[in-house]
């Protein structure tokens, strides 16, 4: 405790309002560590192993850490899941009409940013030259995409 008090006489030149701050978090410490000294006063068998045969440690399985609590829902919650799981699947997969979004999502990146494909195309063939994959296919395709871009043009 000597320690801290010195300690805060230092600090006399710490903003009143961090000053008190620090004192409640000295008073805070000061306290807990005199309970802690007291409870091991109090209890003298503390410094002393736990028999774990003899603890509520022994009846501990891990399935009750892990596993799910059985005997906490209610008897029909499986049938509430399977029931609205199905609903969904049911209208997102069979009666929901596609939209424009859909149609939106359903179109390829590189119809969407101009120049992606032939850049793309271009890496691939240096990384496949590097480890001596066939190029053939993918330089085929790089000169449909370079026709295409300069009919376009």
């Amino acid at each position: 405790m000597a320690v801290i008090v010195q300690l805060f006489r230092r600090t006399s030149n710490i903003s009143p309002i961090y000053k008190t701050a620090l004192r409640s978090t000295i008073s805070t410490i000061h306290t807990r560590s005199q309970l802690a000294a007291k409870y091991i006063k109090d209890n003298p068998g503390l410094d002393e192993p736990i028999k774990y045969s003899a603890s509520a440690a022994r009846q501990w399985q891990s399935q009750n850490t892990f596993g799910a609590p059985i005997g906490k829902w209610p008897w029909y919650q499986p049938y509430v899941l399977a029931i609205s799981t199905a609903v969904f699947l049911l209208y997102f997969c069979v009666f929901r009409e596609e939209n424009d979004l859909d149609m939106e999502l359903g179109e390829s990146l590189y119809s969407r940013v101009p120049g992606m494909e032939e850049q793309q195309l271009r890496i691939s063939i240096q990384y496949n030259r590097e480890h001596g994959a066939p190029v053939k296919d993918l330089e085929k395709r790089l000169s449909e995409v370079i026709k295409n871009r300069v009919q376009s043009q």
